[in-house]
């Protein structure tokens, strides 16, 4: 089975077989992001182009088509870790964007995307989540869209919850204000009575500041990466399995995967790297324990 994997820089097609993942075919580009797929083709924002992908050959996928978003628009943005600002539905791609609200393009055609219509009303939509026929915009609050007409989405409610992380299945949705805030949890399936189903304890032992950087809901089960920080030090990462009891109480497994034992240091022109008491104009993986070969302006792959 041929997946596609959005990379922070980079698309890149694997062939997952069992538990095992090998890397096949790849493009490199500056700033890829926000990647949806079909069977032959990636859709990923390239800074504010739109750019269609041709994957029917993983190994050998080829740009087929660009255009610059509607209206000099720019992609939405959510750091560190960069949520879905990108859903396909049918032949209808759903784009997030800043001062431009959601727009709307018709990819029905890879070789030809056209600009259909956007949702201007939210100018500002920081990510995206698509459960069922309801497609889900974050941002200052939830706003929630039936999709009974793909191309002029209906407003079926508007919620009250900063949602800059997003994540919904079988009508119940995690959200989060930033990586270092609580992960809320609710469920949505009446959207007149929403029930809250409490918050995911993210901590890792040791000492650090605690973020989430990344979670997956699939309803019970909610997989969750966290990391732990000593100031501009990302000490550990692990992957936590929790899963929904009742009400609002979860349980955590004691199983947990360690990502990466490590400790980074990224650096900037207001700060410097303690260990080598470097400078750099931008932000960069300056130093790691263990060593590891340094070159000039960060670390060899």
């Amino acid at each position: 089975m041929t997946v596609g994997l959005s990379v922070f820089g980079e698309i890149r097609a694997a062939e997952a077989a069992s538990e095992n993942i090998s890397l096949v075919g790849r493009i490199p580009a500056p700033d890829f992001t926000g990647a949806a797929f079909t069977t032959a083709t990636a859709f990923v924002l390239d800074n504010n182009d739109l750019v269609s992908i041709d994957t029917t050959e993983a190994a050998n996928p080829f740009e087929r088509a660009r255009r610059p978003l509607e209206s000099g628009a720019e992609a939405g943005f959510n750091a560190p870790n960069r949520q879905t600002y990108t859903l396909l539905y049918g032949n209808l791609l759903y784009v997030a964007t800043r001062g431009h609200g959601l727009q709307m393009y018709d990819v029905s055609s890879p070789y030809d995307i056209g600009y259909v219509d956007s949702l201007e009303a939210y100018t500002t939509s920081q990510a995206l989540a698509l459960d069922g026929y309801r497609l889900y915009i974050g941002g200052e609050s939830l706003r929630v869209f039936d999709l009974i007409d793909p191309s002029s989405p209906s407003r079926i409610a508007d919620l009250p919850y900063p949602s800059f992380y997003l994540a919904v299945d079988q009508g119940r949705a995690l959200v989060s204000v930033g990586d270092h805030a609580p992960v809320k949890a609710y469920d949505l399936r009446d959207l007149n009575q929403p029930v809250s189903l409490g918050e995911l304890d993210y901590s890792l032992p040791g000492d650090g500041e605690v973020a989430h950087t990344a979670f997956v809901l699939r309803w019970p089960k909610v997989a969750l990466l966290s990391a732990s920080h000593i100031g501009l030090y990302v000490l550990d990462q692990k992957l936590s399995l929790y899963t929904h009891v009742s009400s609002e109480t979860w349980t955590r497994s004691q199983s947990e995967v360690r990502v990466a034992s490590r400790l980074v240091c990224f650096y900037h022109n207001l700060s410097k790297c303690f260990p080598c008491q470097e400078r750099s104009g931008t932000m960069e993986i300056c130093h790691e324990f263990p060593p590891a070969a340094k070159t000039k302006g960060g670390l060899n792959p």
